[in-house]
């Protein structure tokens, strides 16, 4: 299977709600509605199960400790494993942790992926516990996704300088 045909078989959303899989056309070919009603806003789709509009409404869990507010959601899209290794159309993360300081707006480095609702349940409470020493002792815990992004691009730098170093002393 080449990557064209992997990438339109991929799981590209899931329902929040009664957490049915779609593919883009799947999604593609649901019902879609005017967010509020209004054209200004474009279009957001209802799942075809269930009915609940994408977007709108997302499982999540809140919680408050000291000036931190510990937040996990299903992000209805997958997004890339938290150590960037895994190959996105295989990708099952749905679920995601972050923390936020809530006197400043600013979010910690930390930020967990989940692949199923019950690790997400307990990585949320696990970071709610753990908070104080998270924040102590950043890198016993998992990397912030910008920090994360850096390090993937630096390691593709290092790899490519690696291969072009390798090409040119065959070719020699």
């Amino acid at each position: 299977m080449n990557f064209d045909e992997k990438w339109n078989q991929r799981i590209a959303f899931q329902c929040s709600c009664c957490f049915t899989n779609y593919t883009m056309h799947e999604y593609f070919a649901l019902h879609s509605v005017w967010v509020n009603g209004d054209e200004r806003y474009g279009k957001t789709t209802a799942c075809g199960k269930c009915g609940k509009l994408f977007h709108n409404g997302k499982w999540q869990i809140q919680s408050f400790k000291d000036i931190f507010v510990i937040y996990t959601t299903h992000l209805e899209m997958p997004q890339c494993s938290p150590n960037f290794f895994e190959d996105i159309t295989d990708s099952q993360y749905f679920w995601e942790t972050m923390v936020q300081n809530i006197q400043n707006g600013q979010w910690l480095g930390f930020q967990s992926r989940y692949n199923n609702q019950k690790d997400a349940i307990d990585g949320h409470w696990l970071a709610y516990d753990k908070l104080e020493d998270m924040i102590l002792n950043p890198k016993k815990y998992p990397m912030g996704i910008i920090e994360m992004f850096s390090n993937a691009m630096e390691a593709a730098i290092s790899q490519k300088k690696l291969y072009s170093q390798e090409t040119k002393q065959k070719s020699t």
